[in-house]
């Protein structure tokens, strides 16, 4: 309590889902050392080994974003081209964009020509 989000019992709660570490009852275990009695205990040893805990969260980050891993030299021409049909896409709304932005490109009326189309008066005329 007052800590916030505890990144250990994040880190214990993933390894025991999973099976990096086995949950008998109380008892938490990794490998054949048991790690603590109860999840306040597991999550102290990790924080007192550090150690275990690096490499607990490297086998984790394998296991869960596999697509993170170093990508080789050897990716697919499909994903190629979809990365390159994306490129171009973002490429043509960027023109797009930066052309209705140029002079003599319809503009929106502001407030001050609604209110003469309204009333019939010049923005910034006397009214009394």
């Amino acid at each position: 309590f007052g800590k916030g989000i505890s990144a250990t019992a994040s880190l214990l709660d993933a390894a025991t889902r999973y099976e990096l570490v086995q949950k008998s009852g109380s008892w938490y275990s990794y490998g054949d050392e048991r790690i603590g009695q109860g999840r306040e205990n597991a999550k102290t040893f990790l924080e007192e080994h550090a150690d275990i805990y690096s490499t607990l969260e490297n086998r984790l980050r394998t296991i869960m974003f596999p697509t993170l891993q170093a990508k080789s030299d050897t990716e697919q021409p499909a994903q190629q081209e979809a990365e390159k049909a994306e490129k171009a896409e973002k490429a043509e709304k960027a023109e797009k964009a930066e052309k209705a932005e140029k002079p003599g490109a319809k503009r929106k009326p502001t407030a001050d020509a609604g209110a003469k189309a309204v009333i019939g008066v010049e923005p910034g005329s006397e009214l009394f």
